[in-house]
């Protein structure tokens, strides 16, 4: 968890495209796991519902082998939990309240 950032993020493209719900802690959560939720949840469903998608131009690579990467600008691939919701109201014409 990022002490520094109380919002929680959502997967951009696993909300928009790929119908699967995938929420970080943080930026920094999400920066960490790039890789591993790219490879384990986005290419296997891109696979399942024939998705071409060419986005190894978004990536920074860690090696020469380019086996090792993550994102250029994490801020592309995710959008704060807080922002979603308040385009889901603006869409729905509705508000939303959080009771915890």
């Amino acid at each position: 968890m990022d002490p520094d950032n109380a919002d929680a993020y959502l997967c951009r493209e696993c909300f928009s495209s790929l119908e699967t719900p995938s929420v970080f802690c943080s930026t920094r959560c999400a920066e960490s796991s790039f890789q591993t939720h790219r490879e384990q949840v986005h290419v296997p469903i891109r696979e399942k519902l024939r998705i071409v998608v060419d986005d190894s131009s978004s990536f920074v690579y860690n090696d020469e082998a380019q086996s090792k990467y993550h994102a250029a600008d994490i801020t592309e691939h995710i959008v704060p939990l807080g922002e979603m919701l308040q385009a889901f109201e603006k869409n729905n014409g509705i508000n939303v309240s959080i009771v915890s």
